[in-house]
């Protein structure tokens, strides 16, 4: 018994303390308030909303397929650059919000407004941050140690990698990606982070979105958004932020969007939620939805070219997995691991062109309430790091008949649309995708007077 009043009289002044730094103006952390749920559209970081596992050994190099054995001979990932310090006007915009609120509110809750300092060193703008880092050596670990039997022996300490590839776009932050990626799968493989790869740059197959007319022109109207932000929704978290702070000057739409942002790369830079403070579950709630229109017309069904034009980088994943079961059934050599690092266009616009996370309806200014189960949520399927994996599996015997294939979303399968099952037949899925795959002309699908469907 005096034992366990001990123990309680511990927990009680440590919690008592805890409280009381808080009262006084200490930092909030991500920790101790726990802050860190998945409403902050796309700059959630990966482990907010998939946190951190062990992995396990070969776990995905074996499945049944209609009651035969099948191993994996074949991964293909694409995936998102990990967490990163936002670009330079929005550093800008954070010292511009911060001197129109500092000793303009009441509310002494809030006094860290006033002591704010803006700490974002711009040489660093649109950089890989240490969480960022981070996502990117853990995915390669993932991977490395998951399906360890496929891919040991494709690194070695004394020569660049064979049998697996990478690439990158032309931005520094998906190259370094590319380059933890690889240093966590080498740690996996054979417990030496190696850094000897130098990532092929591929912008026209992961920034296909570039010089496209036709997206660009047909995506610029995002009015929807702009009555969604004039509307009563959004409108009252405006007005309830203001009475929280006591403020005295007019919040703008503006504001609380940058807002917004500040209280995300804060809690995943500083891992400090004092901005996040302002924000309640509702308010982020709303903010995420805001978020999401945008996102809906630029990245997924608002227009049908967001999915047509990934029409490339569906091509070259299955023309890979192609290659891959020739050479298999040949026994000869190929690349048994490809590993793309790009950006958030790249992996939402491929998963628009595989008809992936489409909802019955659309997302508008009008059904905020109706739309709160959707199968989209940029904090979800968008967030930093996230990724796809298409690993192919052989089931014995030659012939693409052979062969299974599984689709995999940040770590958890896929009902693929062309099948309806989380695995799948491969010759199967290929021909449901066979126009978007063989049929892919992006000249045609860009052209500002296309009419033409492709979507798979």
């Amino acid at each position: 018994m005096p034992m366990m009043m001990a123990v309680f009289k511990t927990t009680y002044i440590l919690v008592f303390f805890a409280l009381l730094k808080l009262s006084f103006g200490q930092h909030v952390s991500y920790t101790t308030m726990g802050y860190g749920n998945n409403q902050y559209g796309v700059k959630t970081a990966y482990f907010w909303t998939y946190p951190e596992k062990d992995h396990a050994k070969n776990h995905l190099m074996k499945i049944t397929m209609d009651g035969r054995s099948c191993n994996a001979v074949h991964v293909n990932v694409v995936a998102r650059h990990g967490a990163r310090y936002t670009g330079l006007a929005e550093m800008r915009s954070f010292s511009i919000l911060h001197e129109k609120l500092k000793h303009n509110f009441t509310n002494r809750k809030y006094d860290f407004i006033n002591t704010w300092i803006n700490s974002y060193p711009e040489a660093k703008a649109e950089q890989l941050s240490v969480l960022g880092k981070r996502e990117m050596t853990y995915l390669g670990k993932y991977f490395g140690t998951e399906l360890f039997d496929l891919l040991n022996g494709t690194v070695s300490a004394d020569d660049n990698p064979v049998s697996v590839h990478f690439a990158a776009t032309r931005k520094t932050r998906t190259q370094e990606g590319a380059k933890l990626f690889y240093s966590g799968l080498t740690d996996a493989i054979i417990g030496q982070n190696l850094t000897n790869v130098k990532p092929e740059i591929r912008d026209n197959i992961l920034r296909f979105y570039d010089n496209c007319k036709r997206y660009e022109q047909e995506t610029a109207d995002l009015s929807e958004q702009t009555k969604f932000e004039n509307g009563p929704v959004f409108q009252k978290v405006i007005v309830d932020i203001t009475k929280r702070l006591g403020a005295n000057v007019s919040l703008t739409v503006g504001d609380v969007k940058i807002l917004y942002m500040l209280c995300a790369t804060e809690l995943a830079i500083m891992s400090n939620a004092d901005w996040c403070s302002l924000l309640t579950d509702a308010d982020r709630e709303v903010l995420e939805y805001d978020n999401d229109i945008k996102e809906y017309i630029t990245r997924l069904y608002g227009h049908a070219v967001t999915g047509q034009m990934s029409c490339p980088l569906g091509r070259d994943i299955f023309t890979a997995m192609d290659n891959a079961i020739a050479s298999n059934d040949q026994g000869s050599s190929y690349r048994k691991g490809i590993f793309q690092v790009g950006h958030a266009d790249t992996v939402i616009d491929l998963a628009a062109g595989l008809g992936l996370f489409n909802d019955t309806d659309s997302l508008r200014a009008d059904n905020y309430d109706t739309m709160k189960n959707r199968k989209y949520r940029a904090s979800i399927q968008d967030t930093f790091s996230t990724h796809f994996a298409f690993i192919l599996y052989n089931c014995g015997g030659t012939g693409a008949d052979n062969y299974a294939l599984k689709l995999f979303f940040n770590g958890k399968a896929l009902s693929v649309p062309k099948c309806s099952s989380d695995v799948c037949w491969y010759k199967d899925v290929r021909l449901g995708y066979k126009q978007f795959i063989d049929s892919c002309d992006w000249n045609s699908v860009c052209a500002v007077d296309h009419s033409q469907s492709i979507v798979g």
